[in-house]
Formats: C-alpha cells, structure tokens, sequence
C-alpha cells in the first residue's frame, strides 16, 4: 500500500483574504484530502500541530513514499501561481514525477500559472529523508486565489489524490457515502463537476461578491490581530 505523509501548515497568524488563516485552510484541505486517499487506498499519516521539525521527524521515523507539505503562498496581494517545490526538479526525480502529475490535474481547475521548481532551503525539503513535494497551491492574499481555494476546496483536493493515484499506478476512487461522490459540487456558483469553469473572468467576479460579504469579519479579525501584536511587542519591550 503507498504512504503519504500529509503535512499540512500550522502557520496560523498568516492571515487569508477570505477571511481565515492559512493553518485554518490547510488543515481544512488536508482533512478532505484523507478522505480521497482512504476511498485510493492510500495509507497516510498526518501533523495537525506540530513544528515542521517535528513533522519532519516522525515522517523519516514512518519512512512513506511522499512527503506532502500543503500551504499557500503570500507576495503582494496581486500575484497569482501555483507552485510545487521538490529537491531536484528532474525527471528521474520521484519528487518531481509526482509534483507533475499533481500538476496535470490541477491544471484542470486551476486558471493560473503552475510550476513545478527546485528547492533546497525548505526545511521539509531539505531534511525529509522521503522525496517531499512542498505545495503552495494559491496565494492566500490574493482575493480571488483566496476565493477561488476555499469555494472548490474539494476539486484541489480531490485532483492531487488524482496525481497521487497517477503516480503510485493505482485507480482512482470516489469516497462513498461521505459528500464527495461524482457530480457533488463544492459550490452552487461552481458547479459543473471538476474541470475550470468555461468564463473565468465571470467567475472571478462572483469570487468578489463573496468575499466582499465577509469583509466585515476579515476586518475584525485583523483588528484583532493588531491588538495582539501590539500586546505582544508590549510584552517585549518590558522586558528588553
């Protein structure tokens, strides 16, 4: 049976646009992401609050096929890509070999830009003994990346159980009786199954009514945020 050990990130004060964070939304991810690699029979263990030194640690102890690291990306608020990082960015590298067919499908959903690049300062890339694909799969300050992950969570998690199922030779199969079956959509504004909607500016622009509905709670929680780190740098200064 292939193993994967899911690393999903803990980073929880980088703050989303679609008003939650990026641990909220990759552990989110990942827990659908279980679900695909179960129905595949696809044994997986997984971090939920540990460092990346510690996820690191008991994903060599475990020794899976994959190491897969999930979190999203941050720039300018305008940059859109998607990005699968690996050791060596070669083909007789099996990092690399699954990056691409994770690629493959996400392409499917995904309007932007996807890159499979080389790595070697990641920590989870450098010290996993495993081959580790590092996924930063949108960019979580972009307002329509950000939208566009959340409302087809389900498609992103279900074409990189695809790619995984490319990569290890095993077929693809549907969860049962647990919300994710075919023709299940995420979302009512993106329904149509798991390709790329045909007019994605159109899309876009209902992506920025949602979002603008949330708004007011984004900005609370950046208030609150703001509160924190002027408490702590309060903290801080006390003691310097």
């Amino acid at each position: 049976m292939p193993k994967v050990y899911i690393s999903p990130s803990v980073q929880q004060y980088n703050l989303c646009e679609y008003g939650d964070t990026e641990k909220d939304h990759c552990q989110e991810y990942a827990d659908i992401l279980e679900r695909y690699l179960d129905a595949c029979g696809i044994e997986y263990k997984r971090n939920r609050n540990k460092t990346f030194q510690e996820a690191v640690t008991e994903s060599n102890a475990w020794n899976p096929d994959i190491h897969y690291a999930c979190h999203t990306n941050a720039f300018d608020g305008k940059t859109r890509y998607s990005v699968l990082l690996v050791y060596n960015a070669v083909m007789s590298s099996p990092a690399y070999q699954c990056a691409e067919d994770i690629k493959e499908f996400r392409e499917q959903v995904y309007p932007n830009p996807i890159y499979v690049n080389q790595n070697r300062s990641l920590y989870e890339i450098r010290y996993s003994t495993s081959p580790c694909v590092y996924d930063e799969i949108v960019f979580h300050d972009n307002v329509d990346d950000a939208t566009l992950f959340h409302v087809r969570m389900q498609t992103f998690a279900e074409l990189t159980a695809r790619g995984f199922c490319k990569y290890f030779d095993i077929p693809f199969v549907y969860p049962q009786g647990v919300g994710l079956e075919p023709g299940v959509s995420d979302t009512g504004i993106l329904s149509g199954g798991m390709g790329a909607d045909d007019d994605v500016d159109a899309t876009c622009e209902q992506l920025k009514d949602i979002f603008e509905d949330s708004q007011e709670e984004l900005n609370e929680m950046r208030e609150k945020y703001n509160m924190l780190r002027k408490e702590i740098n309060r903290v801080l200064d006390k003691y310097k």
